[in-house]
């Protein structure tokens, strides 16, 4: 599965355990019985995840590291707004 931004509605149906991640994770955890958090440091996207897992020998080249934006940004979606 993707990467993208889903209501906690549609999480909701699915099986198996769900890895909730981001700023709103602790705030979906009640409405969906089968979903986990992960510890606190990679709860977050920060910069310490990446030094985090170069200290556990999961380091990838600079080369492969790319973004994943779910959605576009607040400057991006205002402008949108204006021009509709």
């Amino acid at each position: 599965m993707e990467d993208r931004a889903i209501a906690a509605a549609d999480l909701a149906g699915l099986e198996g355990p769900v890895c909730l991640l981001g700023d709103g994770a602790e705030l979906c955890l009640s409405y969906l019985p089968n979903a986990v958090l992960p510890p606190p440091q990679y709860l977050l996207q920060r910069a310490v995840f990446a030094a985090l897992m170069a200290d556990m020998k999961h380091a990838v080249s600079p080369d492969m590291l790319r973004p994943s934006y779910l959605r576009l940004s607040q400057a991006e979606r205002e402008k949108n707004v204006k021009e509709m």
